[in-house]
């Protein structure tokens, strides 16, 4: 069967970092109740899926809607990261996520509409899968678990200063000051003083780069950072 490797775009990435996601829910294609997909992880590690499971992902859904549920897809991702995303899936995959990611108003992520078991679901993953599993979220295209990630990264970043972040997420100082303030003057004049502050953007997409470099994924893609 053809391989289909799917593709990343950096601009969903910054997009979501200021926009809210829908959830799923579209209205799934007639097809039999034995149907199964199979995924590959980048480790040879076989899933094979409900389709409602794996429509999850739209992406993956775009593919079978083409090419038919006995297509063979690939992902770069290991088996343990996708096991994460599948365990989200088979949790949601009849249920509506309630996660509002942005802007961020309260101090817990309960408040922020995650039900307990989100809550339980991130506190089992360790700092580095959690942004691998962000990453697959994005690639994969899968809303729900976009806006949880996009929250639980934001909650890690925000009301942090410059300093705070460098020593939480062990990031060098290796701008100059003066070089520093001039970005800090670009970034303020480029999107607004109510948007989010230049440090924290700059950690979450760091975060989010060092996790697609370790799952071997290109996350910025050949779009570009607008």
């Amino acid at each position: 069967a053809t391989r289909h490797w799917l593709r990343m775009s950096v601009a969903s990435i910054i997009h979501g970092f200021g926009q809210a996601f829908a959830h799923h829910g579209e209205e799934l294609p007639r097809l039999s109740s034995d149907s199964r997909i199979t995924v590959w992880t980048s480790d040879s590690e076989e899933f094979a899926l409900d389709v409602a499971v794996a429509f999850m992902a739209r992406r993956v859904r775009s593919i079978v809607e083409t090419h038919g549920t006995d297509e063979v897809i690939r992902v770069p991702f290991d088996g343990v990261v996708f096991s994460r995303v599948v365990e989200y899936c088979t949790h949601y995959h009849d249920k509506y996520p309630l996660v509002d990611p942005l802007p961020i108003r309260f101090e817990t992520l309960e408040a922020c509409g995650a039900s307990s078991w989100d809550v339980e679901f991130m506190a089992t993953m360790t700092r580095d899968q959690f942004w691998e599993v962000a990453v697959a979220a994005q690639f994969l295209d899968i809303p729900g678990l976009i806006a949880l990630c996009t929250t639980v990264g934001k909650m890690c970043v925000i009301c942090r200063s410059p300093e705070r972040l460098r020593e939480e997420f062990s990031m060098l100082a290796d701008i100059a000051p003066a070089e520093e303030e001039r970005l800090v003057a670009m970034w303020d004049a480029a999107r607004g003083k109510a948007r989010t502050p230049l440090a924290e953007v700059a950690v979450f997409l760091h975060q989010v780069a060092a996790a697609g470099a370790r799952t071997g994924v290109d996350v910025w893609g050949s779009d570009g950072i607008p």
